[in-house]
């Protein structure tokens, strides 16, 4: 599962304040389903490692309440065992 977050504080002594604003589900639990996440700006998409099904999988963010599946990246011509984007 992979959890979007909204992170806001007003001053650096305020504590900063997580909202919860949409979730995303692989189907896999407690197997790396989604691991090390990244996000792009300008195409509003959010990428992770997707260690259990060996690939980066690609989730348009450009509606957050709506996460969607765009794509995989399968890396097994690579190897196994992705560990960084």
């Amino acid at each position: 599962m992979f959890v979007a977050a909204a992170l806001s504080a007003t001053s650096m002594a305020q504590a900063p304040v997580l909202e919860h604003v949409s979730s995303y589900q692989t189907g896999v639990f407690d197997e790396g389903a989604a691991e090390i996440a990244g996000y792009d700006a300008v195409s509003q998409r959010i990428f992770f490692t997707n260690a259990d099904a060996n690939t980066i999988d690609v989730l348009d963010a450009s509606d957050i309440s709506n996460l969607t599946l765009l794509y995989f990246i399968d890396l097994s011509p690579y190897g196994d065992g992705i560990t960084v984007l």
